[in-house]
């Protein structure tokens, strides 16, 4: 038990974590390199050669942290996260499965848990996820709202843009994202609906102004919320570290007691034993 200990603390230090984010960034640029016909015919070979020990090394990372930590290896999401990374890229990339040779990329999202301030902005995006799940909520009950009032207002008369419901919902998209809505969307309607412009600047405001601005400040929320846990963490992993060694002074003072009053006591024993001898 205690050489597996050993071995996860190896694994989770400086030394094989640096040497891990080294190659995944080394293998972000030789997967890059592939994507050249040119570059393939030359060192092709080699760029095969190297993405394949990248796989052996990383495969023999998970083995190794499966072996050190057991089932509680599971328990963290982030080594969920690379154990489904290295199984895609174990996959055979032959025949029908050859899709998944362009999943190997995916071993780059690896550096989201590397790289400590990409962790930081992950983990809080994850703790945000609930209330962006129900800020998504609220778009949508707005798209359909707007798809329906678009498709009932202007469906006759542009049928290419609101003639049903999904191709109202996907003009909204449009406004939503501000892609040529003026000249595309806007101007041609309000030829034939003059006030039409009541529906689009509603529409534009409530979905790009307010609910963008909710979604920053959930997302802001996230990140002071996941600062919060860290500190606490920090400092109570401190006072712990503070406690410990307070204890261990204490034992120390307690132990060269006992020996002073053994020191004292052997003295005066001694000290006893040469007056009675003298006697």
């Amino acid at each position: 038990m205690e050489h597996r200990k050993k071995l996860a603390k190896i694994l989770d230090g400086n030394k094989v974590q640096s040497f891990i984010t080294g190659l995944i960034f080394i293998n972000a640029i030789t997967l890059g390199l592939e994507t050249s016909s040119s570059i393939r015919s030359t060192v092709g070979a080699y760029l095969q050669i190297f993405d394949n020990f990248v796989i052996i090394v990383f495969a023999v990372e998970i083995t190794l942290k499966l072996y050190a930590n057991g089932l509680r290896f599971f328990k963290n999401g982030w080594n969920i996260f690379d154990f489904t990374i290295v199984l895609i890229s174990l996959i055979p990339a032959t025949g029908s499965l050859s899709v998944l040779r362009a999943l190997r990329v995916l071993r780059i999202l690896r550096l989201l848990k590397m790289v400590p301030r990409l962790k930081f902005i992950v983990n809080s995006l994850f703790k945000s996820l609930p209330d962006l799940l129900w800020i998504f909520m609220i778009i949508l009950i707005f798209f359909y709202l707007y798809s329906v009032m678009g498709t009932k207002l202007f469906g006759e008369s542009f049928p290419e843009l609101f003639g049903t419901l999904a191709t109202s919902m996907f003009t909204l998209f449009q406004l939503m994202t501000l892609e040529d809505w003026v000249n595309g969307v806007a101007k041609p309607v309000m030829s034939v609906f003059p006030n039409a412009y009541i529906y689009f600047i509603s529409f534009i405001l409530i979905t790009s102004v307010v609910v963008l601005n909710l979604i920053i400040a959930v997302i802001v929320s996230g990140l002071e919320a996941i600062q919060t846990e860290d500190k606490k963490i920090l400092i109570d992993e401190f006072g712990k570290d503070i406690e410990s060694d307070k204890q261990e002074i204490l034992t120390e003072l307690r132990s060269l007691k006992s020996k002073l009053s053994y020191i004292e006591n052997s003295i005066l024993n001694s000290s006893s034993f040469e007056k009675s001898k003298k006697e």
